[in-house]
């Protein structure tokens, strides 16, 4: 089987790859099919030329198969400093960091970095013995148990035997949040080619089984709503299964070919995970932590900034509200829009589209000259802020002004390893300040 690596946001074509070179997808074929999923869903675009194949990444990264050609799409910023930062981002738990580090040097094994973690969670929670609740169970009973089923006992007392209808509640394991973690114990398994890692995990699953005995030969599929219904279940004995759901649900959609519908019967062969929406979460929950003087609101909507005429509006539509990433607020008013990009826009340009969208961030703001930041991820020391003027065409008076600046994740990584408070309060203010 031929491989082709690349890192996030670049690209490869039949000249500068020999793996590349004259190879073709059969057309309607589930290669061909997958590929055409992938160029529209605009996670990993797949290209036929002439003399071969060129692919162009974007800020998805993984592994996926292509008839007998598997492509992995590498993160820029090191392993062990990105596990750190998506512990951090998800609310996951630091467990057993050096066997992460294991994997951490296997190219390509994305994927298998959460799986590992997804091993730590649940031998951490077999461990510590999984959580068990009261189950309503009736049943006729030889030695009765619980209290009398009158109405069950006054529909059969024709028929005579030695037993009696009960009701009890009886402590059991097998809950949602069991049955949850052992289809994604199950699920994760088939997402990895690392023998060991799938050994363990199919020794874990059979821990797991021995103890939801009711779950034996009946075990739905790994799906949104089985995650759904176990996440339901969640309190406050229960939130150290979160890290674990967590994980499950990140392989889970990493592995479907339609992110708001990820089921089994829509997997991709391989992995793709969304660097743009754990770089969104980071911030988030970096930013929520650490702004002293003011409070974070995530997807703001600006309400007003567009309308149809009502006297042209035959669909009856209603008004488009852009939603900035985040919005700074103090004091009750928004005194910041930010937007997150998951683009290095220190090494690569700034598109189009992600001008004109901050540029009317901007003009929202009131005062004169207002700003919005872009804040996008650099693995460059150098990296500072820049600033992209909005002039008026004809009078040539600055109108708005939008900042590019830099958020350096090693440097964050530092942060967080060190847990110093101080630092990080000053880069949460240092981001959103103009």
């Amino acid at each position: 089987m031929a491989s082709v690596a690349l890192r996030e946001w670049t690209s490869v074509g039949p000249e500068d790859c020999a793996e590349l070179a004259s190879r073709r997808l059969a057309p309607g074929g589930s290669a061909w099919r997958l590929a055409q999923a992938l160029t529209a869903g605009g996670r990993l675009t797949v290209r036929e030329l002439a003399d071969g194949l060129a692919l162009q990444a974007t800020s998805w990264v993984g592994r996926v198969t292509l008839d007998d050609l598997t492509i992995t799409v590498r993160p820029k910023i090191p392993a062990l400093p990105l596990m750190t930062l998506l512990r951090y981002a998800y609310g996951l738990r630091d467990l057993q960091l050096t066997e992460t580090a294991c994997y951490a040097s296997e190219a390509g094994a994305f994927q298998d970095l959460l799986i590992a973690q997804l091993i730590a969670e649940a031998s951490d929670l077999l461990a510590r013995g999984l959580h068990s609740d009261y189950r309503r169970t009736a049943e006729v009973l030889v030695q009765p148990r619980g209290r009398i089923d009158l109405r069950a006992y006054a529909a059969g007392a024709g028929h005579a035997r030695a037993a009696l209808p009960c009701v009890h509640y009886p402590r059991t394991s097998d809950v949602p949040l069991n049955r949850a973690l052992l289809a994604g114990l199950l699920f994760a398994s088939g997402a990895t080619r690392d023998v060991a890692l799938r050994t363990r995990l199919h020794r874990l699953a059979a821990r797991l089984d021995d103890v939801l005995t009711g779950s034996r030969g009946f075990l739905p599929g790994l799906d949104s709503d089985l995650l759904a219904r176990a996440r339901r279940t969640i309190d406050r004995r229960t939130a150290h299964y979160r890290p674990a759901l967590t994980l499950i649900e990140m392989l889970l959609r990493g592995m479907a070919m339609s992110f708001d519908d990820p089921r089994p019967d829509l997997q991709l062969d391989g992995m793709l995970f969304d660097m743009n929406a754990f770089f969104q979460a980071l911030l988030s929950r970096f930013l929520r932590a650490h702004l002293a003087d003011a409070r974070l609101v995530d997807e703001h909507r600006l309400r007003g900034v567009f309308a149809y005429d009502s006297r042209h509006n035959p669909r009856g539509r209603r008004d488009p509200a852009p939603r900035p990433d985040f919005a700074v607020v103090r004091e009750g008013s928004v005194v910041a829009l930010l937007d997150a990009k998951y683009r290095d826009l220190w090494e690569q340009s700034l598109p189009p589209e992600m001008l004109y969208q901050l540029a009317i961030y901007a003009l929202t703001q009131p005062g004169e000259n207002p700003v919005s930041i872009i804040l996008y991820p650099s693995v460059t020391e150098s990296a500072q802020d820049q600033v992209v003027g909005f002039r008026g065409v004809l009078d040539g008076i600055a109108k708005a002004r939008v900042i590019l600046r830099p958020v350096h994740l090693l440097r964050l990584d530092g942060l967080l390893r060190a847990r110093s408070g101080v630092e990080a309060e000053r880069g949460g203010r240092r981001w959103w300040r103009i």
